[in-house]
């Protein structure tokens, strides 16, 4: 039977998420300038026009990237909510210190950021970072604190205003060490951090336990900055 005017190949969907899970390497590797739609096209393999063909531009390329980057990482994030059935600080602990692992290894950091760079005031490439990568793991962590207050063990809570606070101190801390290489001028013990910011986002939320002695909440903070402080300098308590 002939195709319908204007119907797409049959494979022609199957072609495209090759191409992307091929441009994809490059477009995520740390690079001083971001790569052209030529760049692109010589990693991939294919001509100019093949890419134009499928994603009309750079632009387009990029945000069909972003939404490739979401369906990969899909069933990872939407994983979250199982962790629901341990107990809230067990929870929460976890999903931070897999968020840590998938960051430093297994890629997600480097994807993360060099998209934000992308997005960053573009118009058009910023909403699409928000929509296909950032509101996907706001979300997927918004999931998990509904199936605490759910299950009895977190007191209820915005579960949107509570993913972003959960979420962006960790975020902020694996910027300073890995992306921006603030591991090299303050080191912080990340391993240490995650406990101690999860213990405080459930004393903040009503989860229990004894509140956190400010004295031993600086010496937390501190204990992950092996650079010592001296009189007027940052590290300066």
């Amino acid at each position: 039977m002939p195709r319908t005017a204007g119907a797409r190949n049959s494979d022609y969907e199957l072609a495209r998420d090759r191409l992307l899970d091929a441009v994809i390497p490059r477009l995520t590797a740390v690079s001083a300038e971001r790569p052209s739609l030529r760049e692109l096209a010589d990693h991939a393999e294919v001509s100019v026009s093949t890419l134009r063909h499928y994603f009309g531009d750079r632009e387009g390329l990029v945000v069909a990237a972003f939404s490739r980057m979401h369906e990969l990482g899909r069933a990872h994030m939407d994983a979250a909510v199982l962790l629901a059935s341990l107990p809230a600080e067990d929870a929460l602990r976890a999903y931070c210190e897999n968020l840590l692992m998938a960051w430093m290894t297994f890629g997600v950091g480097a994807m993360l950021s060099t998209a934000l760079a992308e997005g960053m005031n573009q118009p058009r490439l910023g909403p699409a970072y928000v929509q296909e990568l950032l509101e996907p793991m706001i979300q997927g962590c918004e999931a998990l604190l509904a199936g605490l207050v759910e299950a009895g063990t977190l007191p209820p809570l915005d579960t949107r205003l509570g993913a972003i606070h959960l979420i962006s101190p960790l975020f902020i801390a694996l910027l300073h060490q890995d992306t921006l290489g603030g591991v090299a001028c303050r080191p912080l013990d990340l391993s240490a951090f995650v406990p101690a910011h999860v213990r405080a986002f459930m004393v903040g939320h009503g989860g229990g336990g004894a509140p956190i002695d400010l004295a031993q909440g600086i010496d937390l903070a501190q204990a992950g900055s092996t650079r010592p402080s001296t009189p007027g300098s940052p590290n300066e308590v």
